[in-house]
């Protein structure tokens, strides 16, 4: 790799970065861990089968383990609840006060 391809390299990796931590507020090590795992397996990927994104993750343990270990935290409804938390207040953040609508929880909203 050339130097600007390192330098692009560097800046994608911290604007990743800066992205999963606005949605991993409030989550345990291990969950913080398996978001930028998969996020990163999906992007390599190009899928959302978690086979798929097991194969792109080159661990060391064996592709099985990967899967079940992926799909084990894909089955943790409160951790997968908190990241949907967190996604949800970092958009609402960018509406402004003229297009916020009443009370409504903005939650139930996009859930239905």
């Amino acid at each position: 790799m050339n130097n600007e391809q390192i330098r692009i390299s560097q800046f994608l990796q911290v604007k990743f970065s800066k992205y999963i931590n606005r949605h991993t507020v409030n989550l345990k090590k291990p969950s913080i861990r398996f978001m930028k795992e998969m996020t990163n397996g999906i992007i390599k990927s190009q899928s959302c089968i978690v086979r798929q994104i097991a194969q792109n993750l080159s661990e060391s343990i064996s592709l099985k383990k990967t899967q079940e270990r992926l799909t084990y935290q894909l089955d943790n409804d409160k951790e997968i609840e908190k990241i949907r938390e967190n996604m949800l207040m970092q958009s609402s953040r960018k509406l402004n006060q003229d297009r916020m609508i009443g009370n409504i929880n903005l939650q139930k909203l996009l859930i239905t």
